[in-house]
């Protein structure tokens, strides 16, 4: 199980470890559980967004997390993942 901060802030990028949550100027989800599976999304939305992806991509490595990586340009909505 994670121990650490409940949130981790780095600029505009947020993560929650114990949602297994990751926002980009929270509100663009780049990591999310869905259904029970986790996903990252590497849709490159901007600059910033592309690098807050590879901070995420990093720290889930860091925590042996492997997500599902989809390219959503609509966000990470359970009806756009699940399919």
């Amino acid at each position: 199980m994670y121990k650490g901060p409940e949130v981790i802030k780095k600029g505009s990028l947020t993560i929650k470890p114990d949602q297994l949550e990751a926002t980009s100027y929270d509100w663009w989800y780049l990591l999310k559980k869905v259904e029970g599976k986790i996903y990252l999304n590497t849709f490159k939305y901007s600059s910033t967004t592309s690098r807050h992806i590879s901070l995420v991509r990093l720290w889930c490595l860091d925590h042996g997390i492997k997500p599902i990586e989809v390219s959503q340009p609509l966000g990470l909505l359970s009806e756009a993942v699940a399919r």
